[in-house]
């Protein structure tokens, strides 16, 4: 079944006032059951054990003469789509009505956000490495860098394989006179520019590229220092020569293939092999023996269950008294006299009610009232399009159809309680209808509002979960007792 949804197009809006005029104190809310949401408060406010006993409301009714010197009145009902818009209408009423007692407004104005300024960013300080040409954000990305294998490659190769430019200190003596020097070359020059040119000689270039090839030899002889004493392996780093040769195993390889093939002649001779084929032999003959015997007791087992089946064949044409016959004439009935009858949420869908309706439950009560609305429509419909039918009325059996299937009612009966309260549902709809044929009933203190307000009150129903209950148990019985399938069927 699927779940019912709040229906917002009946909505009240209510008050809670104190008989005392001295007291000013007002409540505001909306709800779709004016009847429970009463009942709700006035156990919520002399109930100790309630979650809302300490509420804001309540502990003032009980300081002012208790839940007997406050009422709760209607103040209109109104066609809201949605929660959203009955809040917005309680909201309107507790404006206009300036009420106290709400512990939270049902829509607060959201509150002002302050403007934080914000700040303007700062200039960031870049950090440039002008050996490796990366530049770096910060002070830490810098000493980090400084720290890397790549950094101090580069930085020894550009000792060792440039030229270092510096200035030469004076001492005050005749010697020195040159400021630049070329360590590769030995050269010594007191102008940059001549330092730059020589940079540039086929002398500079060769002796550049002769260091470069002495320091490429010396890290291949190294290198070639790390080879495996077994296979020849060559390794980069000790420790992975040192890995390498505890699992190195190439001159042991042919050992283990000797010692095998001499086991293998020493143990496996002709007389053993003799001996193994006898015994083979003997299991051969063992499993041939146990395999008849299997199949023997599985044709044994064919022919009892051929026989079985004869006798039950037998039997099947005899005629016999069954008592089954109540049971297949209502399968009978269910699935082939009525199976074009009505889903029950299509009956429900298909119920049209007038005012005259609403004022006949408010004559009749709600037990009757719904129960003849519900009677009513189903003695419309033929037998076989009934969506529902009563096969013991003792034991209260009922069958509903939903979904195209027939399906039997457990005791809680939700799907026929679920019809009883869609039908009331569509009564109590007939209200702003009846408002609408007599606009008088919307004066205080006139004939036609005291009749609206009695028939509203008995459309919405049973007080409390007891009443309700109670009043669900008539309607079924009430309904159950027109739909008793006959027993001649």
């Amino acid at each position: 079944m699927p779940k019912t949804d709040i229906d917002y197009s009946n909505t009240i809006i209510y008050k809670i006032t104190c008989k005392d005029i001295n007291i000013k104190d007002v409540y505001v809310g909306h709800t779709t059951n004016f009847v429970q949401r009463k009942h709700a408060h006035k156990q919520s406010c002399t109930n100790n054990k309630s979650s809302n006993y300490d509420c804001k409301l309540y502990e003032v009714i009980r300081n002012n003469g208790g839940w007997t010197n406050w009422k709760m009145e209607i103040v209109g009902f109104f066609n809201c789509n949605d929660h959203y818009e009955a809040r917005k209408k309680e909201q309107e009423y507790f404006e206009l009505l300036h009420a106290t007692l709400n512990s939270i407004e049902p829509m607060p104005k959201p509150k002002q956000q302050l403007k934080i300024k914000k700040s303007e960013p700062t200039e960031k300080i870049i950090y440039n490495c002008e050996i490796c040409k990366v530049k770096l954000q910060n002070l830490k990305c810098m000493e980090i860098h400084n720290q890397t294998s790549k950094h101090i490659k580069k930085q020894k190769l550009f000792v060792e394989n440039n030229t270092i430019v510096e200035q030469k200190i004076y001492d005050n003596t005749e010697n020195n006179t040159h400021s630049y020097h070329c360590n590769l070359c030995d050269y010594h020059t007191s102008k940059k520019s001549d330092l730059n040119k020589h940079l540039i000689t086929p002398k500079h270039i060769k002796n550049k590229n002769k260091r470069e090839r002495d320091l490429e030899i010396d890290g291949n002889k190294k290198n070639a220092t790390n080879i495996c004493d077994i296979c020849s392996k060559q390794f980069l780093t000790n420790s992975g020569l040192w890995k390498h040769k505890k699992k190195c195993l190439f001159i042991n390889n042919e050992e283990p293939n000797h010692s095998q093939n001499t086991l293998l002649s020493n143990v496996l001779t002709p007389k053993m092999f003799l001996d193994i084929l006898n015994q083979s032999k003997e299991l051969q003959n063992v499993l041939v023996e146990q395999t008849k015997e299997l199949q023997a007791k599985l044709l044994e087992q064919s022919h009892q269950l051929l026989e079985q089946n004869k006798q039950i064949i037998e039997l099947a044409k005899k005629p016999s008294m069954v008592n089954s016959n109540n049971q297949f004439n209502l399968n009978f009935f269910l699935n082939e006299t009525c199976k074009n009858a009505m889903n029950i949420q299509d009956f429900i869908q298909s119920i049209k009610l007038t005012t005259q309706d609403f004022e006949n439950t408010g004559r009749l009560g709600f037990v009757d009232g719904i129960s003849r609305i519900f009677i009513n429509e189903l003695k419309r419909l033929e037998v076989e399009r009934r969506p529902l039918h009563c096969t013991d009325m003792k034991r209260e059996t009922v069958y509903v159809k939903d979904n195209d299937t027939w399906e039997k009612e457990n005791q809680e009966k939700k799907k026929l309680k679920w019809a009883i309260h869609s039908i009331a549902q569509l009564n109590l709809n007939q209200v702003q209808e009846w408002q609408q044929e007599y606009p008088e009933c919307r004066e205080n203190n006139t004939v036609a509002n005291t009749r609206f307000n009695e028939m509203a009150m008995v459309a919405l129903g049973g007080f409390g979960d007891e009443e309700v209950k109670k009043f669900d148990d008539k309607i079924m019985k009430n309904v159950m007792r027109e739909i008793v399938v006959s027993k001649d069927i």
